[in-house]
């Protein structure tokens, strides 16, 4: 099926001059525009679309944006944007991005955002290097970062078909699955979800978190991520992680074929 969106932003780099030199994996494009190449995500322009923007417009600003002079990024910026930010571990391979694996689906990685979401650059330990910050301060200033964005991010309890109660993070960050990754998780959800806690996320911006006492529930909801995951521009993993004070665990993995882990 063709994509309306990256054809829209294909034919537009090619009338300015521009081509895209690569598709890549995981709704990535490598471009080459104005003497200068770009590993450009579509996920910001997919949203604004998604949000009632006319696709011509949406398009022809987000090339400006990229054809635009980037401005030096000063110290005290370096450190704000940084995040963590879950991705799949294929994506990951053979890239110097700093990350720290989860399972051998999805990992952590080491990013730094502009204010607006709108840049994402995956950090490599020469770049850190270049911005004089050491890798464990910049890990650890990731995550105060993350914890800031939760903190941003009211946990909303729905309770479903028989009971089933499920956590939501109401935020239009692009982080939104990725929120799993902060430190303070526990003292945000557990008033209301108790812990240890597991959770779904099957893509960039969805995320489903369940109270440790359903565990035997979970296959409820292994329909909507295996959808989820497989209708998603930007998929995760249709596996189910473990939360607790020791970390990130995957315990099981939703089949396509199944409605169970």
């Amino acid at each position: 099926m063709t994509d309306p969106i990256r054809s829209a932003l294909m034919s537009a780099i090619e009338a300015r001059g521009g081509r895209v030199d690569k598709e890549l994996d995981g709704d990535r494009l490598r471009v080459e525009l104005g003497g200068k190449s770009f590993e450009v995500y579509l996920d910001n322009l997919r949203r604004r679309v998604d949000m009632g923007d006319r696709l011509d417009v949406a398009v022809s600003e987000f090339i400006d944006a990229l054809a635009a002079p980037r401005p030096e990024i000063d110290v005290a910026t370096r450190r704000s944007g940084l995040r963590l930010m879950l991705e799949q571990a294929a994506v990951l391979s053979g890239t110097k991005t700093l990350h720290r694996s989860v399972s051998p689906e999805v990992a952590i990685s080491l990013v730094w955002m502009d204010d607006r979401e709108g840049r994402i650059r995956l950090m490599q330990p020469q770049v850190l290097a270049a911005w004089q910050l050491d890798e464990e301060d910049a890990w650890a200033s990731a995550a105060d970062n993350m914890n800031r964005l939760l903190a941003e991010s009211p946990l909303k309890v729905m309770d479903g078909n028989r009971g089933l109660r499920l956590g939501m993070l109401e935020t239009n960050s692009v982080l939104k699955a990725s929120l799993i990754s902060a430190p303070a998780l526990r003292v945000h959800v557990e008033p209301e979800l108790g812990w240890p806690v597991f959770a779904v996320a099957p893509c960039r911006d969805f995320l489903y978190l369940v109270p440790d006492s359903a565990k035997d529930q979970l296959g409820r909801i292994g329909a909507v991520v295996v959808r989820e995951f497989t209708q998603s521009a930007y998929p995760l993993s249709p596996e189910i992680f473990q939360i607790s004070d020791a970390g990130i665990r995957s315990i099981a993995r939703f089949q396509s074929n199944t409605n169970g882990p």
